[in-house]
């Protein structure tokens, strides 16, 4: 059964008429759709819905109308959804917005809380990505993007927030990283032999994280585009990479569980142990290089294979 709620009521299924009466009985509520009404239903196992006609007998029974409808009528009484004003939270304003308010709102967890539901008020809500990328490959793409862009945004950040670089490493290192996986496997959704597979083959093609693996899956076919450093370069670039964080979930954590093979022993080990005391700058600057090279050599295979429809048209008319 749904729960009744605070403006608008939220009703059970299967109730046959509404009863829209004593509109400022129920402390000014109104009804789902507007119009001032107010909408009670009475649930009973086994014997359909009931509609309660007269609101007076409650009022007699008791003034507290909430307790009414949760102990005679099996309905909850929930607050409703507060509006969400995130640009007032104090924990998203700028740096610069001025001295936090004690009244600004700040989230913390209320018993009536859900993680999902509708918007309220001048909220945003968010577009399923078929929204906009109808082919669910192609959403690799659509992704690669905003990690590399908000590990831009986190670089700028540092540069210009005076803070330790130490900050930022893990998250900045995850994000640049997962960018990297994600635009190798859309170059991989261009490749001849994952074009004519099924499911399962595609799903095959795209397991792991390793970089350089992911990288030796694509690179035939796209090795007419791979330009200065060379590929070589490349694969040591990736494989540094790798070494650091290989599955794609050591930069999530500030340590990692390693086994001695001769020990058997299990040993906690820092993530970013290999970067202590090394240029952050040149870190940052080469994982934005190697995702600018990868889209660079996409870029020209797609050209390639345009310019070759073109020609292969041209010659057929």
């Amino acid at each position: 059964m749904e729960p009744f709620r605070d403006g608008p009521f939220r009703t059970p299924r299967g109730c046959a008429r509404v009863v829209r009466r004593y509109p400022r009985r129920l402390q000014g509520l109104k009804l789902d759709g507007g119009g001032g009404g107010v909408c009670i239903r009475r649930y009973r196992a086994g014997s359909g819905s009931r509609i309660i006609s007269d609101l007076r007998t409650l009022e007699k029974s008791c003034t507290n109308w909430k307790s009414v409808l949760q102990r005679e009528h099996g309905c909850v009484a929930q607050k409703a959804p507060v509006e969400r004003r995130l640009r007032e939270c104090t924990a998203f304003l700028a740096p610069d917005a001025g001295p936090m308010l004690l009244d600004a709102p700040y989230p913390y967890p209320e018993a009536d809380d859900v993680l999902l539901r509708r918007q309220v008020g001048n909220e945003e809500f968010v577009y399923g990505l078929e929204q906009w990328v109808h082919s669910d490959l192609e959403r690799l793409d659509y992704l690669a993007e905003p990690y590399r862009d908000q590990a831009r945004e986190l670089v700028r950040l540092w540069l210009y927030g005076a803070r330790n670089p130490e900050v930022f490493a893990h998250v900045i290192a995850y994000l640049y990283r997962h960018a990297i996986e994600l635009r190798i496997k859309h170059m991989m959704t261009r490749l001849r032999d994952f074009r004519a597979a099924d499911d399962n083959g595609k799903a095959g093609m795209m397991l792991g994280h390793a970089l350089v693996p992911l990288w030796q899956r694509v690179r035939d076919e796209y090795k007419e585009s791979i330009d200065s450093p060379g590929e070589d370069v490349i694969v040591r670039l990736l494989g540094e990479v790798d070494a650091l964080d290989e599955n794609s979930t050591a930069f999530r954590y500030p340590f990692r569980f390693v086994k001695d093979k001769r020990t058997k022993s299990v040993q906690r080990v820092g993530t970013m142990g290999p970067l202590t005391h090394q240029s952050f700058d040149n870190f940052v600057w080469v994982l934005e290089a190697l995702y600018n090279w990868l889209s660079g050599v996409e870029h020209d295979f797609v050209r390639g294979e345009e310019h070759a429809q073109e020609m292969a048209a041209l010659y057929r008319d």
